[in-house]
Order: structure tokens, then sequence, then C-alpha cells
């Protein structure tokens, strides 16, 4: 398995649940 960072692929999965939810995506912004 390779490196990966964390943090980007946590900030892109709550970016993707948001944008599910939201789909302004408005919410992602304010996670992160």
């Amino acid at each position: 398995m390779a490196e990966i960072d964390i943090d980007a692929v946590y900030s892109h999965f709550v970016a993707d649940a948001c944008h599910a939810l939201l789909p302004s995506g408005a919410a992602a912004p304010a996670v992160r």
C-alpha cells in the first residue's frame, strides 16, 4: 500500500459526503 495523506483522503471523503447530502457543497469548506 502506498503512502497516503490521511488528512487529504479524509477531507475528500467528507467533501464527497457533503456533496451527496448538499448538492451545493456549501458545507464542504466549513467541515475542513
